[in-house]
């Protein structure tokens, strides 16, 4: 068990929380159980979203009672995500030893509490009970966009989620999809470029995180990124590598992907597709 999944599972169980149907979480709820104020804001912002202290500074990281406000600058889904993840910081402070949080720098705390807020947003039981008594599936664009609205939470979230229960073999998936945005390399912080931001495959495979499309020999997805209109599902053939887990070699392949664009409020475009599993493939190259 991970530690964002074991210090989520802390904080459901003592918010009350049990999936008996299949809907979002009640974020407003667990932020209340946290002593924490939800505000919308018109503040023009650094950031999406912001965890203030009652005393009105920023939120230092040392848990203490009392009240904190949240304010999200986002709407829809990905405030949402904004809201789990600020809520995610007081998790972390709350239930995390202190000798523990205390190892973390800036760069790994913000990868626990993006599981953390991921977690709580999609609990392992309540994405089970939405994906019924077969834990095996196929991912298909539709499917993963009703999960989506129904379960209010971003593409990439899902995506994410779905991925660390093929991991915990909870789940078997036929194919593979993943979730692309512009974003900077994350280890030089430079080519700023349509990168692979979360994937889910069959165990056996693996797609890198972070990686540019160009570097993965996504061409035609590439040249399609400015050209269709968004929210119109279609099609395409392109080139793609991926690597095999058994002997971590690169295979490149010919596939056809199914893909969606999406606009999101900052007009940073994202797209979702998904494409065959690998062992159906054909003229594979090494």
């Amino acid at each position: 068990m991970s530690a964002a999944e074991h210090l989520s599972k802390l904080f459901l169980q003592d918010a009350g929380f049990c999936a008996t149907t299949i809907g979002p979480v009640p974020l407003r709820q667990f932020a209340k159980v946290l002593g924490t104020r939800v505000q919308r804001t018109s503040t023009p912002i650094n950031e999406f979203g912001v965890l203030w202290e009652k005393q009105g500074s920023f939120f230092t990281g040392v848990d203490k009672p009392g009240d904190y406000v949240v304010e999200v600058r986002r709407t829809a889904f990905s405030g949402r995500f904004v809201l789990a993840h600020e809520l995610a910081h007081r998790i972390v402070d709350k239930y995390m030893p202190s000798e523990q949080l205390a190892s973390l720098d800036v760069r790994n705390l913000k990868l626990v509490v993006d599981d953390v807020a991921s977690h709580i947003l999609l609990p392992s039981e309540l994405l089970l009970l939405a994906l019924g008594p077969k834990r095996e599936m196929t991912l298909e664009l539709p499917l993963l966009v009703l999960f989506q609205r129904t379960l209010r939470v971003t593409l990439s979230c899902l995506i994410k989620r779905l991925s660390d229960l093929v991991e915990e073999r909870q789940l078997v998936v036929r194919n593979c999809a993943l979730v692309a945005a512009p974003a900077v390399s994350t280890k030089h912080k430079t080519n700023y470029a349509p990168r692979v931001v979360v994937s889910c495959t069959p165990k056996e495979w693996f797609l890198p995180p972070n990686k540019r499309l160009a570097s993965l020999g996504l061409s035609s997805l590439l040249y399609l990124w400015n050209t269709v209109p968004p929210f119109k599902q279609s099609n395409a053939e392109d080139i793609i590598s991926i690597w095999r887990r058994s002997d971590w070699r690169k295979i490149t392949t010919s596939q056809r992907f199914d893909y969606i664009f999406y606009e999101p409020e900052e007009r940073r475009r994202v797209m979702l597709a998904t494409f065959g599993c690998p062992s159906d493939f054909d003229n594979v190259s090494i």
